[in-house]
């Protein structure tokens, strides 16, 4: 990565919170650029450009909400052999941020092909299973986008069926401007 382009995504990094949701940025054209280049496009060292610039943020969210488990949300087993990796653990990872997996029982839909609310809340149904105990645990969910909630609330329907967890928070790299606050209750 460039120097210019470094100095201008690292510029973007601001620590944000909606709710019970934190983010850093807004998915603009430059974020959306940099994350299909390295979900899209195999570029693995961008992992370690953004778990550096988050790990720091991370931390202090971990620290401050007095996390238990941090969880990154699986990807498909399809994208994930294309890709050869998960690219929220490979962030969780550079960050130097410890996490517990979570399966996910079902291929989807890639989400960025699917524009619609609904369509991508019936896209990722039933997709995950809650394989960990988080009963009375404070858990940190981590994900690279945050769009309309829509993985990110099926996470927490598949570690509920397990046991209720104390408090659930939220981290995404970046937070779609479509996003309303109204969906982003979770």
């Amino acid at each position: 990565m460039c120097y210019n382009c470094y100095e201008k995504i690292a510029g973007k990094i601001k620590l944000h919170r909606r709710g019970n949701l934190y983010y850093t940025t807004y998915y603009d054209r430059d974020i959306k650029k940099l994350i299909a280049s390295f979900k899209l496009k195999r570029r693995r060292y961008i992992g370690a450009f953004i778990g550096k610039l988050v790990g720091e943020v991370l931390r202090s969210i971990v620290e401050e909400e007095d996390i238990d488990i941090v969880i990154p949300v699986p990807a498909s087993s399809a994208r994930k052999r294309e890709r050869g990796y998960n690219q929220v653990e490979d962030i969780l990872e550079h960050a130097g941020i410890a996490y517990k997996r979570m399966k996910r029982i079902r291929d989807t839909q890639p989400m960025h092909k699917l524009k619609d609310e609904k369509l991508r809340r019936e896209n990722v149904l039933g997709s995950f299973q809650g394989t960990l105990s988080t009963e009375g645990r404070n858990i940190l969910i981590v994900d690279d986008i945050v769009t309309t909630g829509s993985t990110i609330k099926e996470v927490i329907r598949s570690l509920e069926r397990d046991g209720s967890s104390k408090k659930v928070v939220v981290f995404a790299f970046a937070l779609a401007n479509t996003a309303l606050a109204s969906d982003l209750a979770f």
